[in-house]
């Protein structure tokens, strides 16, 4: 896992703010929760903090006076370059040229890993995606949606998350009767039948389609049986073989 510079600098601030605290230069302030920033404007640092206002309050002292003590006592560490206190109490941290020219055979080394962190703590999380409804054609959107969902769960992976990818089927219920009588009609209708579509039906070229493709594979097989039984041999291809609604998970 690759400890972020961001991160990194927070750390140092806390650690400089204990440190403070601990020798006397800063007095005692309960729990510390700064925030580490990149500044807004060029030439202040590579990352910035505002602790020492927000501590100015409960120490009752200037926070310019704070966030120098704070600078004094961050510990050295390879990262970092120089440590400089700006304006009404900023601290300004620049990173080290040294650090940044290593990172490169870090990010070679880290290889695909490069840039993962652990925040996610190995917590299992589940991500749907595409999941194609049956009753229609593959569109656009299904492929955007592979996409965006692939990379949501490649993300969270980097993030430490135990991550499993998954596409429901769903396959069953009164939408799917629709559609299996809707392609059942047009069977009819391909095999010179005058069948008429039903009020509720998928009206859709692709289920014309569907309907003559397999007239052309059973010719005149389901003429001469009662609908039910014709829908129940139809519907395994129309649909898929299994009954029920399902979650099929892909890695």
């Amino acid at each position: 896992m690759t400890i972020h510079p961001q991160q990194k600098v927070l750390d140092l601030v806390q650690a400089a703010t204990h440190r403070a605290v601990e020798r006397g230069d800063l007095p005692n302030l309960g729990a510390v929760r700064p925030t580490v920033e990149k500044p807004k404007q060029g030439g202040h640092g590579d990352y910035s903090t505002s602790v020492a206002m927000t501590l100015a309050g409960n120490a009752k002292m200037n926070p310019r006076d704070i966030a120098q003590r704070i600078a004094d006592n961050v510990p050295p560490d390879s990262l970092i370059a120089d440590v400089q206190v700006a304006g009404p109490g900023f601290i300004n941290f620049t990173l080290s040229e040294d650090w940044l020219r290593s990172q490169v055979n870090a990010i070679i080394e880290a290889a695909d890993q490069f840039g993962s962190v652990a925040i996610g703590n190995g917590q299992s999380v589940q991500v749907e995606f595409v999941s194609v409804n049956p009753t229609g054609p593959l569109h656009i959107g299904h492929v955007r949606g592979a996409v965006i969902g692939n990379a949501i769960a490649n993300l969270l992976q980097l993030a430490g998350y135990d991550v499993q990818r998954e596409y429901y089927i769903n396959d069953a219920g009164n939408q799917m009767r629709i559609y299996a009588r809707s392609v059942y009609v047009r069977y009819l209708q391909a095999a010179g039948q005058d069948a008429e579509m039903p009020e509720e039906s998928y009206p859709g070229q692709f289920v014309a389609d569907l309907g003559k493709e397999i007239y052309e594979m059973l010719g005149d097989e389901l003429l001469d049986i009662a609908e039910d039984e014709a829908l129940s041999k139809l519907e395994p291809l129309v649909v898929c073989d299994s009954k029920s609604a399902e979650r099929v998970s892909y890695d």
